[in-house]
């Protein structure tokens, strides 16, 4: 039988794997709704108010980027 506290590094790996995929649900819900207004203001013909950079900045502020990942699975 596998008892969680015996393997801390494990734990912590699960625990952050959960996270993130927790965190990139949310990225992704966040996203769609920034295309769903982008598309709703090009039908207005407006201008989109996202562009790339406020696409990837989700990325970000949901700690989902790059060396936010790498920075969870370090120790």
């Amino acid at each position: 039988m596998f008892i969680m506290g015996e393997n801390w590094q494990l734990e912590r790996a699960l625990r952050e794997h959960a996270y993130a995929i927790g965190q990139s649900v949310l990225a992704l819900a966040t996203i769609e709704g920034m295309k769903v207004e982008n598309q709703q203001a090009i039908s207005a013909g407006l201008t989109p108010p996202y562009g790339k950079q406020q696409f990837e900045d989700e990325m970000t502020n949901f700690r989902i980027d790059h060396n936010s990942i790498i920075e969870a699975f370090t120790y």
